[in-house]
This record gives structure tokens, sequence and C-alpha cells, in this order.
């Protein structure tokens, strides 16, 4: 049987699977190369109702046959969806779509022995929206049989690597979230716990607003550039919107155009954007945002400069986010990989014990933070033999693949530590538990950061570094007992590629 840690986001579930001894799983659900789902679109159809994908491909042909606020507006309330004979509640869609994903879970994952949930912020914001959205929530894992043991705000759950490894007991993380309706931001402050000390939704900047402004906005400049309406036909534009869709979620390292492609039977449309326009469309949703992040800060007796910013991977697809909240005073802003909380929360349901009565199970909005494993791992930086200056590296490569470092440095650590460092080092290094070596930027400089008691990369926040120069061509060598590796840095002189994790150990 399986321990699960479930992500419960309408923008993207995510669920991770947890054996003894090794990293949890990520499970994937979307097929590779596609486009992600938002399993918080519900649709009447046939008597009962799609989600995801089948549902959202009618969303703009069908508008009143499709719900997207259900999660958001968890209740015994009339939904927003017009089905045959009857009108449903909110609980029922949000009962319907737990239903469906936890049965494509089990097809993957198995029998579920123990399983944690990670609830958005907006659950737990207060005594009586807790009160009837946990009651809820609860309700459903009694109907589906879901052996669950935890429930978790998903902040905490996703932020807590980050407060075991870079933050100093006192200061704080302002972790972002964008879900359907809202983006959500926690403040997150880290003594021996890590814990939610304020919250603030931002409606403006939820994935449903941002999409809807930029294909109206694409639209426009569509309209400009061929004289063709979109808005026309609700077929065309329900193509036009999954075009805008899948420009939102390109790579946004790629520099290529892209084209937006509309054809009438008569003759096709077409426009190339690029992706400096979809950063400029961005910015009156990124400005706001960046606004009220620094005002919930301020808010809380807190200074930029005192939180470490941390984005989920939904947040991190606003283009110039980061660069305006460095501009705002934040100093550092780290990106997490897809299903943070969900990897995480996976650890936390293998260490619980079962809970026999549903009634009984903790919804905590503090976690205690793990201490970063000290383990005598040799960590040797071999300097290249060169008589003239080099450049410092824009890769790193670990066993034939090349990782891009990025404007915050790197970090390289076990699959324990996955969703939170940027390179996965060989499954043969799982033994260290959670172990991350950091390179950092000093300037235009990166630099290896070594404790100053040598011999051990492990560090942690609390340690003081050594910072040692690292140039292309160098090697990092690390060793501890059978397992061994070397990542050598490299320039290239092309456009960033993404960073991208080793399916082995991850």
């Amino acid at each position: 049987m399986s321990v699960i840690g479930l992500e419960l986001c309408d923008a993207g579930m995510a669920a991770a699977i947890g054996t003894d001894g090794a990293p949890p799983e990520l499970l994937e659900f979307d097929p590779p190369g596609e486009v992600p789902s938002w399993p918080g679109m519900a649709r009447s159809a046939g008597g009962g109702y799609v989600f995801g994908r089948e549902a959202e491909a009618a969303w703009f042909t069908e508008p009143h046959s499709v719900s997207h606020a259900f999660w958001d507006k968890l209740s015994l309330e009339p939904a927003d969806l017009t089905a045959a004979g009857k009108t449903p509640t909110y609980s029922e869609l949000a009962y319907h779509s737990l239903h469906d994903f936890t049965a494509r879970l089990v097809a993957k994952a198995g029998r579920m022995e123990k399983i944690a949930l990670a609830v958005p912020g907006a659950f737990l914001k207060d005594a009586t929206t807790e009160e009837v959205k946990i009651g809820l929530l609860l309700g459903m894992a009694r109907e589906l049989g879901l052996p669950l043991v935890r429930i978790v705000d998903l902040a905490c759950a996703a932020a807590i690597r980050v407060a075991a490894h870079e933050l100093p007991r006192g200061l704080c993380i302002a972790h972002v979230d964008l879900h359907l309706q809202a983006a959500e931001v926690s403040i997150l402050q880290f003594d021996e716990r890590l814990t939610r000390r304020n919250f603030l939704q931002v409606p403006q900047a939820g994935l449903v607003p941002i999409l809807r402004h930029l294909k109206n906005t694409m639209g426009n400049r569509f309209l400009r550039t061929t004289t063709f309406d979109i808005h026309e036909d609700r077929r065309l534009e329900q193509t036009f919107y999954e075009q805008t869709k899948a420009l939102f979620y390109s790579n946004q390292q790629l520099s290529q155009d892209h084209l937006f492609q509309i054809g009438t039977g008569r003759r096709s449309y077409q426009m190339a954007v690029t992706r400096t326009q979809l950063a400029a469309d961005l910015q009156s949703i990124v400005a706001p945002l960046v606004q009220s992040i620094a005002g919930l800060v301020q808010a809380s007796a807190l200074a930029p400069s005192r939180c470490v910013v941390t984005l989920s991977d939904r947040a991190a697809r606003l283009d110039g986010l980061d660069a305006r909240l460095r501009a705002g005073g934040f100093r550092r802003v780290l990106r997490l990989r897809a299903g943070a909380a969900a990897t995480e929360t996976a650890m936390l349901a293998r260490e619980s014990a079962g809970v026999p009565d549903l009634g009984d199970v903790p919804v905590e909005t503090s976690l205690l933070v793990p201490a970063p494993v000290k383990v005598p791992v040799a960590t040797a930086l071999c300097k290249a033999e060169a008589t003239q200056p080099r450049p410092p590296p824009s890769h790193v490569i670990l066993d034939g693949i090349g990782y891009a470092i990025g404007g915050e440095g790197l970090r390289i650590g076990t699959g324990r530590s996955s969703t939170f460092v940027d390179v996965v080092l060989p499954e043969s290094f799982n033994q260290l538990g959670d172990y991350v070596v950091r390179l950092v930027r000093e300037g235009a400089q990166l630099c290896f950061e070594a404790p100053s008691g040598g011999g051990n990369g492990a560090g942690g926040a609390r340690d003081e570094p050594n910072l040692i120069p690292v140039e292309a061509g160098d090697r990092l060598a690390l060793r501890s007992g059978p397992a061994a590796t070397e990542l050598l840095f490299a320039f290239c002189n092309v456009p960033g590629s993404p960073r991208k994790t080793p399916d082995a150990g991850a």
C-alpha cells in the first residue's frame, strides 16, 4: 500500500508517493509536452460531469455549462453551472472532482495506506471558513474512503525546505502561489517551526482572470494585425484562448516567436507574438500583485530585506514577477519546483500515525522544520589549469546532462531535497537524506559556498561559509562512502536552457 501527499489546487492537483527509505516520487497526470489541465474546471455533460481538459474545452463555447469556482467557493450554495434538471452545489462539484482525481491516483499508486492533504491558505483564513471548508473536505474523504492522517497549509508545506536550508531563525518567507480565482500570499515565520502569520488573496492575479486578460489583449492585437475579430465566433474564441494558454505555459527560456493561427474555412489568419510582448501584457497583473505582496509584508511589521520570497511553479510563470520583486527590495526570490507541497506532504504522511476517526485529523498552519543533515561528505572544487581568465559558468553538467545556472545561483542536492534544488545527485547519494550544496552569486561571480569548518557541503543557513569563486572548466567533486560524482562547470554562449531534473532519484 502507498503513502500519498496530495496538493489540493484547482489550477493543478499534484500527488507524490512515498516509500520507506526513498525520496517521495511526484506522479505525472498530464501527458508529456501538453499544456497543463486545470482540474478546477467542471462541465455538465451526459447527465454527469467532466473535469479538467474536457471541461475547459467548452469554456467559451458553452459558458453556462462550465464552472471554475467550485473549489474556491466550496460550500453548500448552488453552483454557477447549469445542469440538466438541477443545479448542483459547489460542494457536489468538488466531491466529483476529487473522486475523479483520486480514481486516477489509485490507478497509478495502488491502494493507499495513508494520505496527507495540503490545502489552499484560503481554506484556513479564519475559524468560520475553516469549519465549513474543512468540514466538507472531511465528509468527502469519509465518502471516498480516503485514509486521511493530516491536513496542512499548502504554503507551509511548499516552503518548509527553504526554511530548513536558507533561513536563519527570526526571518520570514513570503510565499506566492496562483490558484484559478486568486493569487495567495502567505507570510511564514521561522523559529523552530514554520508558522503562517498572515495571509492575503489577490483576486485579479488568479489564473482565470490572467488568462482572460491575455486572451482579450492578444485578441485586440490580433484584430489590429489581421483585421479579424476572434470574438465573432465562440468556437474561434475557444481556439484562440487555447493558443493563448499554450503561450503562457510555454518554456520561458525559449526566444522564438509564438504563432497564433485562426482558420475560417475561407482563409487563415496568423500573428506572431514574442515572449517580450507577453511579459509586457502581464505587467498590469504583476505590478499590483507586487504591491499587494509588499503591503502584506509591511502590515506584518517586516521589511522586504528581511523576507525570502518563494514562488510556486505556477507563480513563477508570471514573466517579470521576480524582477519586480527584486526592484521592490526583496533580495532573495526562489522558484520552487512543481509539486513541492505534494512531495513534502508525502513525507508528513509517512511520519504520521493512522487516524481512526476523521474528526480527529489535525489541521495545521505550523510545521516543525527539519534540521539540515550534517553528514561526512568530502567536497573538493578542482580548479582548471588555465593561463587566461575564464568566464563565469552558465551551465553545470552532471552525468552528461546540462543544467542552466540561474540568477540566484545553484542548489545541488539529494532526491529528498528535490523540490528545492536545481540539480539532483545520483541515487547513491540518497543515503545522505536531506543534503544540499549551494553555489551563490556575488555580483556576476558564481561562488561555491563551503562551510568554514571545511569538508562538509551540507551547510545550512546557520553556517558561516567560505565563498570560493567558480569559473568555466572547474569541477566539483563530491564523495561520501561508496557514493561519488563530479560536476563540470561550463560556459555556453547560447540562450539559457530550462532546468531539468533526471528521473532517477527524483
